[in-house]
């Protein structure tokens, strides 16, 4: 039987340790409830097509999941049906007429617009001897489309490319490695002799698929915090020299060329 003493000295451990739980928890949730009352917008899951219709990519920071189908609300309520090939288009199919491709950002993919009223759809009753093909993705930047055209060059082998391009916001987006609601992306920076050199891959995952999929960040707004702040510490913002000429020309040689075989 153990001494007198030593039993005390335990149950004053335990009643120490208890009292300092107890502490640490009603902190936790003092700073848990100041979370949720001023509501940080770096904190908030964004509801929004990307965060709706899109998921993660290791090489291009997000992407339509194909085959998926949604109801998207903003400025208006609109559907949002995606192919086989994540294209909010219908189906393409190969071998047929001679293809023209149409990349940009959301403008072609029709933020705030149903598929039929976009300019795309318009065009195809215009031009029925041309496949037309919308692979508008909102969010993109030209790098982005640029690593896009890559991917799906073999699959649509296009006749005509024509990129869509946004003086608001694409050399912003070009010269960035994180966008709008925190959404990581790739980049492209100048090598040593003088090429562009691609970057940020594989991309790291940005704080809303983390808000969106992981139980514990998605309920505690502390998980959200601390998400935040690790992103910020391990994948800081950048600032990059605009590459924007240097990729509308690159794309320009190699739709001519047909070649995809790197990025510089």
């Amino acid at each position: 039987m153990p001494p007198f003493g030593a039993t005390e000295r335990g149950r004053q451990a335990l009643r120490s340790a208890c009292s300092v739980l107890f502490t640490v928890l009603i902190s936790l949730a003092a700073i848990e409830i100041v979370l949720r009352v001023i509501d940080l917008r770096v904190l908030r899951e964004v509801s929004g097509e990307r965060s709706l219709s899109y998921h993660y990519d290791s090489e291009l920071g997000w992407a339509p999941t194909p085959n998926s189908n949604t109801v998207v609300t903003t400025a208006r309520t609109i559907h949002a049906h995606h192919n086989s090939l994540g294209f909010r288009d219908i189906e393409f199919a190969p071998g047929g007429k001679p293809a023209m491709l149409f990349i940009g950002d959301s403008f072609v993919w029709g933020v705030d617009a149903e598929a039929d009223e976009r300019f795309t759809d318009l065009l195809r009753g215009q031009i029925p001897d041309t496949s037309i093909v919308n692979a508008g993705v909102s969010g993109f930047g030209t790098d982005q489309e640029y690593l896009l055209l890559h991917r799906i060059w073999a699959e649509i082998q296009p006749k005509l490319v024509v990129l869509i391009f946004c003086t608001a916001n694409d050399r912003v987006d070009n010269s960035a490695n994180i966008r709008y609601d925190g959404y990581q992306k790739p980049y492209f920076v100048s090598a040593a002799d003088g090429a562009l050199a691609l970057s940020g891959q594989p991309v790291p995952k940005s704080r809303q698929l983390y808000f969106k999929e992981d139980w514990l960040v998605r309920h505690w707004w502390l998980a959200r915090a601390a998400v935040y702040a690790y992103l910020e510490f391990r994948y800081p913002a950048l600032s990059l020299p605009d590459p924007t000429e240097r990729l509308v020309s690159n794309s320009s040689k190699r739709v001519a060329r047909g070649c995809w075989s790197d990025f510089s």
